[in-house]
């Protein structure tokens, strides 16, 4: 048992039942899970390390190497031991065959750190937001409707086949809080590549229905068709997101000044997101991103679609699609233009457009959310913020007078 409060522990592993055992091996013992995505460099982990005064690093045995490669890099640059610790399991998938003395007295602090998630760094540098015990209590809650108190009698209400798919990476919060809270509910999980594009997730889906479903009995089938139907999304009269928590279950490691700047005075978390739709100014006129990309997706030979504001000094900005269309489609900007002008109105239409190709991805952030800053400089980079002319010859530009 960790009795400290500096019990944060490094946690590296795909998004798998392997990650999930290593993650509740760590908060059973009262430690905290540092969640790190893959691939991260050993500098970076080791500043992390630092920063969160970790002491060992529970690691896929996939990712050995990784693991020792911080423990030199702890070593030389800070005089820090770190201790690697491999996530083993059995021939069939169990965990080790290891003998476990359990304390059923043990009780740890509902406010004791728990788990350390970074944010995605889209609009600043990653922190370390640090949740206590109590966000894995409040995710039961959140998406089951009753507290844990109460879980045992999810099962009946789910149903026996109830599954839930895991499709996000678990490093980061909407993979890990989903997750967690249909495990806890006592909810098959069903874990599924994280990286699948909607094309291959909703195949899987088609493929399902035609094999399983299809041949239902109508009535039956008519149960799963009614599931999909007449979803509601929320609506709200005010455009700052504030939700209330409680300053104590939530922090940014080793940042104080911005953990006390992040609350107002009624503890509201002042997260400085505007729930607002993207507009791009274009000569003085408002273009909203999600309606340009609405009509791209529409578009049948569109795979991907990404919508971007790129300075021009003559309109302000540009209305730039970055598009990955199906092989063998011809499209240039007036093709396409002219099919998106029975959609949108003129000044919506794009004014630059770059083809992806196929060995060609996008930058993400360590989230897996599509990082425009990035994509602005891959893939329309400019010397001087506002000129268009020396834009790369695969940027096809509209001219607009």
């Amino acid at each position: 048992m960790i009795k400290d409060i500096d019990n944060f522990i490094l946690l590296s592993a795909p998004s798998s039942y392997q990650f999930l055992v290593a993650l509740f091996a760590v908060l059973a013992v009262g430690g905290a899970a540092v969640l790190l995505p893959l691939g991260i460099a050993p500098e970076e982990i080791n500043v992390i390390a630092q920063k969160c005064n970790a002491r060992a690093f529970a690691i896929a045995p996939d990712y050995q190497a990784a693991a020792k490669a911080t423990k030199t890099s702890a070593k030389l640059t800070s005089g820090t031991e770190i201790l690697p610790i491999p996530i083993t399991l059995g021939d069939n998938g169990s965990s080790a065959d290891i003998r476990i003395i359990t304390e059923n007295n043990i009780r740890f602090s509902a406010d004791r750190p728990a788990l350390v998630q970074f944010t995605s760094g889209t609009t600043g540098s990653p922190k370390g937001v640090v949740h206590a015990r109590t966000f894995f209590y409040h995710q039961v809650e959140v998406y089951f409707g009753c507290p844990m108190s109460e879980i045992n009698g999810l099962q009946p209400l789910l149903g026996p086949d109830a599954v839930y798919l895991s499709y996000r990476s678990f490093h980061w919060g909407g993979g890990i809080r989903n997750a967690t809270a249909a495990i806890l509910a006592g909810v098959c999980t069903e874990i599924y590549n994280h990286d699948a594009t909607p094309g291959a997730m909703w195949t899987q889906m088609k493929a399902y229905y035609e094999e399983c479903l299809a041949n239902l009995p109508q009535p039956m089938l008519e149960e799963y068709l009614n599931g999909a139907r007449g979803l509601q999304l929320a609506k709200s009269d005010s455009n700052l997101l504030t939700p209330s928590v409680k300053r104590a279950d939530h922090l940014y490691i080793g940042e104080p000044e911005a953990t006390r700047a992040a609350f107002d005075r009624e503890c509201f978390y002042k997260t400085g997101d505007l729930g607002h739709f993207d507009v791009i100014v274009f000569d003085g006129r408002r273009v909203p991103i999600i309606d340009v990309e609405e009509s791209l997706m529409a578009l049948p030979y569109v795979m991907e679609a990404y919508v971007l504001g790129i300075p021009d000094a003559e309109v302000m900005n540009r209305t730039a699609v970055l598009l990955r269309v199906k092989e063998g489609k011809c499209l240039t900007l007036q093709a396409l233009r002219t099919e998106m002008a029975g959609r949108l109105a003129k000044h919506k239409l794009p004014t630059l457009l770059r083809k992806l190709d196929a060995s060609e991805g996008v930058p993400k952030t360590h989230s897996g959310k599509f990082d425009m800053r990035k994509a602005r400089s891959v893939f329309f980079p400019q010397s001087v913020e506002g000129d268009i002319s020396d834009l790369p010859p695969e940027v096809e530009v509209w001219k607009l007078r």
